[in-house]
């Protein structure tokens, strides 16, 4: 007996509490609104979003179509019939020359515990306890179009207009934009197809394309992922940058990390990063404290470096013009190898091929490991003050000798004494030089 009144008592416990919470739920409103505009070649298509998820469309016809499906929740019922109502009457801003699109309707918009106050122009405040917003916009596929978005996702067809993009942590998603392009973006995410021109300034993004036209990019705290490009220049600051291959590159970093498998022309100027290319036609740089990883390239031309670090498989010929505290490994050199001011490197040559003209080091306190083919003629020229000579000496033919309070000068030749001779010439103060003869 006394189990039973218990439950009838927690049960008409339930039934009272339940009775007002459904009295006061009110029910959920869904509905799409249309606007339609005409629409030329000419007219300039803007779009104001701000947390709304949003399709884009492109098309053939001469005009702009927008529909707004809204889910809302009003704290009364009067409170969604005047939301209603006033999206009915609304008008967005339109001339032959430009249509204006904006998902902010409203003077302000308060969200608080989950519940959103609108205040709209004309009204009292509007009090929902659930808002939810989604748009699709149909759009001349060669229109001028312009987005600044906030919050949203964002799912865009091919377009081959103008376009100009402002994203504030959005998902863009998006095919083929095949002509002029414009990108702000700050924390987003970014997948696109194949871009025609394209500039874009990137703050802490993801950006993922296939094929790209000329690309111009500055960017901070972003990864960016490319895979053909046409010539292609980067301002990066504490980025990771990844190309399969592109035109000629210009790279300008600080902190930065690039990879590219092919490359045409590239021009580098970095600060602590690292930098990997696969195959380059030629290659100039100014560096300090980064590392570098080159497989193949023609040209390396090296204007300065400071503690810098090369790993190179196989190149043409490297120049640097001024090098300090700085590290090359060098697989093999095809035609020449010249440091013109040196001061405390290490330089280690594997392999010179039999095309070899000439290797020329000038600088202090350097370490220098030369593998050169036994069958290569060759002259060898030396004025080092303090300096260290590991060779084959016996393969020389002697024409000057000079050690003098510690200072050397040597000229001797391997093999027949022509003029044309490649010609390794070394110069300095505290040189270590080491020369192995490779069969």
């Amino acid at each position: 007996m006394e189990r039973s009144i218990f439950k009838d008592r927690l049960f008409l416990t339930i039934l009272i509490i339940s009775i007002p919470l459904v009295s006061i739920c009110a029910a959920q409103v869904q509905k799409t609104f249309t606007w339609k505009y005409p629409v030329n070649m000419q007219t300039m298509v803007k779009f104001d979003n701000y947390n709304c998820d949003l399709t884009i469309h492109s098309w053939d016809k001469s005009e702009a179509e927008y529909h707004l499906t809204i889910e809302v929740t009003g704290r009364t019922k009067d409170d969604e019939e005047r939301l209603l109502k006033f999206i009915e009457g609304y008008n967005f801003s339109h001339s032959g020359a430009s249509v204006q699109f904006s998902t902010i309707f409203w003077k302000n918009r308060r969200t608080i515990n989950n519940k959103t106050t609108l205040e709209i122009e004309g009204q009292k405040s509007i009090e929902l306890s659930e808002f939810n917003m989604k748009g699709e916009l149909w759009i001349p596929a060669q229109c001028t179009f312009s987005i600044d978005s906030k919050y949203s996702r964002i799912d865009m067809e091919d377009f081959s207009g103008k376009l100009k993009m402002e994203l504030y942590n959005d998902h863009l998603r998006g095919g083929n934009i095949t002509s002029a392009a414009e990108l702000e973006a700050k924390y987003a995410t970014i997948e696109l197809r194949d871009l025609g021109g394209f500039n874009a300034e990137l703050y802490n993004c993801d950006f993922d394309a296939a094929n790209a036209g000329d690309l111009l990019i500055s960017s901070k705290y972003s990864k960016v992922n490319l895979k053909n490009a046409g010539r292609v220049s980067v301002d990066s600051y504490n980025d990771k940058i990844a190309f399969e291959k592109t035109g000629a590159l210009k790279f300008s970093a600080k902190y930065s990390d690039l990879k590219s498998n092919t490359s045409a022309s590239v021009n580098l100027d970095c600060y602590n990063g690292t930098v990997e290319i696969t195959n380059s036609d030629d290659i100039k740089l100014t560096s300090k404290y980064a590392e570098y990883s080159f497989e193949k390239t023609g040209d390396l031309k090296v204007v300065d470096t400071y503690n810098d670090k090369f790993h190179i498989g196989k190149l043409a010929t490297m120049r640097v013009d001024v090098s300090k505290y700085s590290v090359y490994r060098l697989d093999e050199v095809a035609n020449a190898f010249i440091i013109t001011d040196g001061y405390n490197d290490n330089v280690d040559i594997t392999r010179t091929t039999a095309s070899l003209s000439g290797i020329s080091v000038n600088g202090k306190y350097m370490d220098i490991s030369l593998g050169i083919l036994q069958s290569l003629n060759l002259r060898l020229k030396a004025n080092i003050k303090y300096p260290s000579l590991d060779m084959n000496e016996s393969a020389f033919t002697t024409k000057t000798k000079i050690l003098d309070d510690s200072e050397l000068q040597y000229d001797g030749t391997r093999g027949a004494d022509k003029p044309d001779l490649p010609l390794v010439e070394i110069k300095g103060y505290e040189v270590k030089l080491r020369i192995r003869d490779l069969k």
